[in-house]
């Protein structure tokens, strides 16, 4: 008779647990989280480093292989391309600690974000590529509009406002790449410039920021 009493002395000890958290300390909480997570993915210009420069790399590499000066493949250049970012990303993921990552909304969003780039793009190429669909075209545009709205969302929650333009630029490109009614492969210069001026360049800034401030 004593057990179920126990019980419910417990349940009400649990409400009124509930009740009483102060909705004050909860925002403060969050406040700090978000803080930490701006200083943690502001560190991150590693990510853009990497896939700037494989990037620049496969898209120069891709448009030697349509001129005939190296083999022309576009399997042969964009896996391996693949295979080497994601595993010097896994290898620098590697040292954020995994509580970081679950108690730190803005790190989540920031990975997140990108993450669905990287995931999107994998999806587009491997079933164009199986069905004989593939268009340079549709994942420019689809890559350029990915990529800005990675810039955009990253620049929100991190607070750096000029990541924003960052975005903006991609979001240009894709503008013109959409209006495009020949896609030719100049357009590959470009992508590699893109890379290189709106991914790799941010990055490097990044880096500088960040040791500047250590």
């Amino acid at each position: 008779m004593k057990e179920p009493a126990m019980a419910h002395d417990l349940e009400q000890e649990d409400s009124r647990g509930e009740a009483g958290r102060d909705p004050m300390a909860d925002l403060a909480l969050i406040r700090e989280m978000m803080e930490a997570g701006k200083e943690k993915v502001a560190v991150s210009g590693i990510h853009f480093i990497i896939w700037g420069a494989v990037l620049m790399v496969a898209f120069f590499a891709q448009y030697m292989s349509v001129l005939n000066y190296i083999p022309e493949t576009i399997i042969g250049v964009w896996i391996p391309a693949f295979i080497l970012g994601w595993g010097l990303e896994f290898l620098t993921g590697r040292d954020t600690r995994r509580g970081d990552r679950h108690s730190n909304l803005p790190l989540l969003v920031h990975t997140g974000v990108w993450g669905m780039v990287g995931i999107v793009t994998l999806i587009y190429f491997g079933v164009s590529m199986a069905t004989g669909t593939f268009s340079p075209k549709i994942i420019t545009i689809l890559n350029a509009a990915m990529i800005g709205s990675a810039f955009w969302v990253t620049g929100m929650v991190t607070g750096i406002t000029w990541l924003r333009g960052v975005a903006s630029g991609w979001w240009l490109l894709l503008a013109c790449s959409a209006q495009l009614t020949n896609y030719d492969a100049e357009m590959l210069l470009v992508m590699a410039g893109a890379c290189g001026l709106l991914l790799l360049l941010p990055g490097f800034i990044l880096r500088r920021l960040t040791a500047a401030e250590a």
